[in-house]
């Protein structure tokens, strides 16, 4: 829920009359003409139930636009995880590309685009990236969570590994996958 960012929205787009609203708390039934959703959807478990959810919401002829998260962000924090902490990797996954398309289909929309894209950028160091992750409040959830928590030793580990592991000129690399894609319920 990004009212902040609906607002941003509306001044651009004076003409549309924007609903900000947890999915899971919707009505379920078929209200809106266009369902927007950026990076929020691979949050929802299973991540199918989200799709089928924005599907639900869509009139005859809608069009539902979002971006997600794909499997391969945070490539690195994951695989320094892996390292250091063996038995205790996250949980969750992100959805691959096709098991996107796979959802959008299930949920009985067509696919007018899909594309996906790898961001790679840098950051000061390993204590730089889960700050980061903490302070947006990505460091819960099936997508973040394992078995157990990380003792601090682990992190400690963690962040040996991702800096020798994954250092870049002035830091460490941080990975992002982002599936941007359109679909339309049918008329």
């Amino acid at each position: 829920v990004a009212p902040g960012m609906v607002g941003k929205i509306e001044m651009r787009l004076p003409t549309i009359q924007a609903y900000v609203a947890d999915i899971a708390c919707l009505a379920r039934n078929p209200v809106f003409d266009l369902v927007a959703s950026n990076c929020v959807l691979h949050w929802v478990t299973p991540f199918s139930s989200g799709i089928q959810r924005v599907a639900e919401q869509l009139s005859s002829g809608g069009i539902a636009a979002f971006s997600v998260m794909l499997d391969g962000t945070l490539r690195e924090l994951h695989e320094a995880r892996r390292e250091a902490a063996p038995g205790k990797t996250a949980a969750g996954k992100m959805p691959a590309k096709e098991e996107v398309l796979s959802a959008l289909r299930e949920a009985g929309l067509t696919v007018i685009h899909a594309m996906d894209e790898t961001c790679s950028g840098g950051m000061k160091s390993p204590r730089d990236v889960l700050n980061s992750l903490r302070s947006q409040g990505l460091t819960a959830g099936h997508l973040a969570r394992g078995a157990s928590p990380l003792t601090r030793g682990e992190i400690l580990k963690l962040e040996d590994v991702y800096a020798k592991r994954f250092a870049v000129a002035g830091g460490v690399s941080v990975t992002y996958r982002i599936g941007h894609f359109v679909a339309a319920k049918s008329k």
